[in-house]
């Protein structure tokens, strides 16, 4: 936080002497317009300096975004945007997502034979971040 502070003022100073639309104006600008977002960190210890993580986890479906985009149908977009989020789900706690996934397809038959349909507390362990427990 202290070098913030410092920071403060020379981004203030920039923004006057600088012409607004040359890059060093217009970073400044930009820094001061943000200026409550860039010192949240400071003020909750549990936030990161940076966003890398979701931009890791969203890196994926913008590199395969082109082969995606033809899905078949909006059924088949749905499908895929719950398939990537119960992977990315799995992943973000630890699990092999292929590991994760083949126990769960091999369950889900076994528990609609038994109750149709299949009641929430007999799917919630199979979620990402309870299915460790349970094997």
């Amino acid at each position: 936080m202290p070098l913030l502070i410092s920071f403060r003022p020379w981004l203030d100073e920039l923004r006057h002497d600088t012409l607004p639309k040359s890059p060093i104006g217009t970073a400044a600008r930009y820094a001061l317009n943000n200026w409550e977002a860039l010192i949240r960190y400071c003020e909750d210890g549990e936030l990161a300096i940076d966003n890398n993580v979701a931009e890791r986890a969203m890196k994926p479906c913008a590199i395969g975004r082109r082969n995606w985009l033809f899905c078949g149908n909006d059924t088949g977009g749905r499908t895929a945007a719950t398939l990537f989020s119960l992977t990315g789900s799995a992943k973000r706690h630890g699990l092999d997502p292929f590991v994760w996934l083949r126990d769960v397809l091999t369950r889900l038959p076994v528990l609609r034979a038994a109750t149709n349909p299949i009641p929430d507390a007999l799917l919630q362990p199979l979620l990402p971040d309870l299915w460790a427990a349970t094997v």
